[in-house]
């Protein structure tokens, strides 16, 4: 079994990213021959920032859980503690549906597993890059910024952006699971360690964004916020991690009782 990842402290970023933090090196990255080079997301991220300006409440900072504990393998993702539901404490409900995950309402959050390299070439992470190009930049520069074990086991919540085909309507969360891709990827022990604590990351991002969207508002409910959530079947496509396997983990996190915490996901898939 893999050993756990050295622990790392990630600075506080945003998604305007203009926190300083640990460069990653970017030349050393397998990229798809159709991703833009740094230089040309930074200057798509200057144009993204400027047409949100006018958009508030658009600004939801990522703020990053301490990355004191290491990255627990599979048998302790899937230990009895984590997956008991029969404990007074509400966990996360999953509930599964067929579908379509981008036909979604308004302020919906879309989730998917990602990896720390800035690429999405390839099977659903191609579809949100298709959907979400500005959301692509955002996600790829933010890997730019930091390195792979920095990231692995952590969560980007991306807003909607009027930067996007259509003006989108949809957040995006990105669940970092793996530090690479292709055969370079993690194990599914690893994968599975990550997914806990990237999930719970976003969870918290979630919750802080919509607290500060409703005291950013009139009072009137009219700050963005995150409304239903979406998730595809992450991990158990190009990551080669049964299904069944991320759902236990993820039917395991402990959820808060407040207005602003998420208590269901909707995992939808085409099958």
């Amino acid at each position: 079994m893999d050993p756990p990842p050295r622990p790392s402290a990630l600075r506080h970023t945003t998604l305007r990213l203009g926190a300083g933090g640990i460069k990653a090196n970017t030349a050393a990255k397998r990229k798809s021959p159709s991703d833009p080079s740094p230089d040309d997301r930074r200057k798509r991220m200057r144009s993204i920032t400027a047409s949100n300006k006018s958009s508030a409440p658009q600004h939801c900072p990522n703020r990053r859980i301490k990355g004191d504990t290491p990255i627990p393998d599979c048998e302790q993702a899937l230990s009895p503690a984590s997956t008991d539901n029969s404990s007074t404490t509400a966990t996360l409900q999953i509930e599964e549906a067929i579908g379509d995950i981008f036909a979604a309402p308004p302020n919906t959050l879309l989730i998917h597993a990602c990896n720390c390299e800035g690429s999405w070439g390839a099977g659903i992470a191609q579809a949100f890059r298709d959907h979400y190009p500005a959301a692509y930049d955002t996600y790829a520069a933010h890997c730019d910024e930091h390195a792979a074990d920095e990231l692995f086991g952590r969560a980007l919540l991306i807003p909607p952006s009027k930067a996007d085909d259509g003006a989108s309507e949809h957040f995006v969360g990105c669940l970092f699971t793996s530090r690479s891709m292709g055969r370079k990827k993690d194990s599914p022990s690893r994968i599975l360690g990550a997914t806990g604590p990237a999930m719970e990351d976003l969870l918290e991002l979630v919750r802080e964004c919509n607290g500060r969207s409703r005291a950013e508002s009139d009072g009137e409910g009219e700050g963005r916020k995150v409304g239903e959530v979406r998730m595809c079947q992450i991990n158990s496509r190009l990551f080669n991690v049964p299904w069944k396997k991320t759902k236990a983990v993820l039917e395991g996190i402990e959820v808060g009782d407040e207005d602003d915490d998420v208590k269901v996901v909707k995992v939808v898939s085409r099958e």
